[in-house]
């Protein structure tokens, strides 16, 4: 968590694949905004539910497809996101 947010500086932060906001959330808690996108409105769900949830932005849809409005100092994607099972 410390290298994050130490490369996001004074952020903001785009996670991709956000899910339920393992790393956002805590992220956030130092003080950096933090936005996502996520494909599950499941996943939206447990994050919005958890403290701090519901103060995190996301688009719903496709990393890959969707559009974000503005800049971001840091986009990351955890390394799990890309594995197959």
């Amino acid at each position: 968590m410390a290298l994050l947010a130490q490369l996001a500086g004074d952020g903001p932060a785009l996670e991709l694949a956000i899910g339920a906001g393992r790393l956002a959330l805590p992220l956030a808690a130092h003080g950096i905004r933090v936005d996502g996108i996520e494909l599950s409105p499941a996943m939206v769900a447990q994050l919005r539910s958890k403290p701090g949830g519901e103060s995190i932005a996301v688009t719903l849809g496709d990393f890959a497809d969707v559009a974000v409005a503005g800049e971001y100092r840091l986009i990351y994607v955890v390394w799990n996101t890309f594995s197959t099972s």
